[in-house]
């Protein structure tokens, strides 16, 4: 790393995925006592769920001068080996991490590092050199999973998929997916590749990463990107709700923690983005209805991770808080009912109704089983009507989580 110049690039490279994605999910480097050392954990982390990504970042100053290719070579392999074994050191401490470890967000948020949250780690190197291509990484001494980007691929990669939660899926499988090392600075045509056989292929299918596939698809097949359509930018609707929640009001809210508040948001991140287009239209009719004609209104909705509930209501905020709260409630025990499944979540946000100049988002979390009495049951029921249809009958015995239909309904 070269100085002035590696810090920036290291920067940018957080800067990126907490810009593009969800900063609440990007957690900057904390160096901890080990042994006799002071040592950093990663130059960045994208910890969601039970998910973690390890980044290290390795860059060749522009100025110092153009290499040849011997000498290119020459310094990603250096560089490379030394981020893997920087990687290494970083899962090693977060594995057996010091007492009280505390990472920080891009956000500003201290949320307590607990490794049994963790499933599924993999490493990520970002090699920022002016010449990149044709050079293929060696990871085979990775002690997990790891995959190497060039910086523009990086970069790629959240302009592409938009959210943190969909780059932090991707690294998975891409370290997983049993594809051969391939050249750096061509892992736009991996994207277009993976992108082909899930629209044409049967799932599970094996397929084959054709050069070029990245310039073809977007001139014969625009349609398969997420972003090519005018409609997608309903999607920004999931991101302005992220942003409520980074401002919620405790007053309006049953958030008392950290790690219920990433909870929020990663409910939200993990909403896929063609589905995020469908939910954000149907949020924002609502919307656009209720602030015409006064009152309040809601939808219901199963996005990908688990249900959810938006209020649109011209009320006064406590009446709003409370009705979203009760409505949730609702939905939620009849959901649970209905599906006869555990642990099912449900995300409940109310907003004012547009147009208003100062939109405020309020938000309940419910992740338990609530059993009700029939007496209960029937005043719910009397109170806020049957559950709308949002499950097909066939998947109401085995919802897993991937139904993205959306039902609107009066409350």
């Amino acid at each position: 790393m070269s100085g002035q110049y590696g810090v920036w690039v290291e920067g940018l490279v957080r800067e990126v995925a907490a810009g593009v994605g969800v900063p609440d999910f990007v957690f900057k480097p904390e160096e901890v006592d080990r042994g006799r050392a002071r040592r950093e954990v990663g130059d960045a982390l994208l910890w969601i769920g039970h998910q973690l990504v390890v980044v290290s970042i390795k860059s060749r100053d522009p100025g110092v001068g153009a290499d040849t290719p011997q000498r290119r070579d020459s310094w990603m392999g250096k560089h490379v080996k030394k981020a893997v074994n920087q990687i290494n050191g970083t899962v090693r401490t977060l594995k057996s991490p010091p007492s009280g470890l505390v990472l920080r967000s891009e956000r500003g948020v201290a949320v307590p590092w607990d490794p049994d949250l963790v499933h599924q780690i993999s490493g990520v190197v970002v090699v920022d050199h002016p010449d990149p291509w044709e050079y293929v990484p060696d990871t085979t001494t990775a002690t997990i999973p790891t995959v190497v980007f060039a910086a523009e691929d990086w970069h790629l990669l959240h302009t592409h998929f938009w959210s943190t939660a969909s780059v932090v899926e991707y690294v998975t499988w891409r370290t997983r997916s049993g594809l051969p090392p391939l050249p750096l600075a061509g892992e736009r045509d991996v994207i277009a590749s993976a992108h082909l056989a899930e629209a044409d292929l049967p799932r599970g299918t094996g397929f084959e990463v054709t050069p070029g596939a990245w310039e073809r698809t977007r001139n014969d097949r625009p349609e398969i990107f997420f972003g090519t359509n005018p409609d997608d930018r309903y999607a920004r609707v999931i991101d302005a709700m992220i942003a409520g929640a980074a401002e919620v009001d405790p007053l309006y809210t049953n958030v008392t923690s950290a790690t219920d508040y990433l909870h929020i948001v990663e409910f939200l991140d993990r909403i896929p983005p063609l589905v995020r287009v469908r939910v954000g239209m149907a949020v924002l009719k609502k919307c656009e209805s209720v602030g015409q004609s006064g009152g309040f209104d809601a939808m219901i909705s199963l996005p990908g991770p688990g249900l959810l509930v938006v209020l649109a209501d011209d009320s006064d905020r406590d009446e709003r808080a409370k009705r979203i709260q009760s409505l949730a409630m609702a939905r939620h025990t009849q959901l649970a009912e209905a599906t006869d499944i555990a642990g099912l979540t449900t995300l409940g946000i109310a907003t004012e109704p547009a147009p208003s100049p100062g939109r405020s988002h309020d938000f309940v979390l419910i992740r338990a089983d609530f059993p009700l009495e029939d007496d209960e049951r029937l005043r719910r029921d009397e109170l806020f009507g049957t559950l709308p249809d949002v499950v097909p009958e066939a998947a109401r015995a085995q919802f897993g989580g991937s139904h993205s239909g959306v039902t609107s309904g009066e409350v």
